[in-house]
């Protein structure tokens, strides 16, 4: 299963990856901590700031062979003019639906 997000920015782009939406049935969505506009930095520990829009995306492309995804992003604050940006370590992998764990 893929993580269910699409990215835009890149080197090539001009500006930060950052996520650009979110798939509700599929983990990254599912995990609850991600929003649309968060700065993707690493993704297990590759630096992802350093790559064109194409690298990301392959990147995180390949992630669907793994159990276990470690992103680290920067979370955008909704209020630009309070700007305080937390550092927020993202563990997806093998999350469970609330139906799912309670069997």
């Amino acid at each position: 299963e893929g993580l269910g997000l699409g990215v835009r920015g890149g080197l090539d782009e001009g500006g930060p990856v950052h996520i650009s939406a979110l798939v509700p049935t599929m983990p990254a969505a599912r995990c609850g901590r991600l929003n649309i506009g968060d700065q993707i930095l690493s993704v297990d520990d590759e630096d992802v700031t350093r790559l064109t829009h194409n690298e990301a995306a392959q990147l995180l492309t390949n992630t669907r062979l793994s159990d276990h995804v470690e992103l680290t992003v920067l979370t955008v604050p909704e209020e630009p003019e309070e700007a305080q940006y937390d550092l927020d370590q993202l563990l997806l992998g093998n999350i469970l639906d609330d139906d799912s764990a309670a069997s």
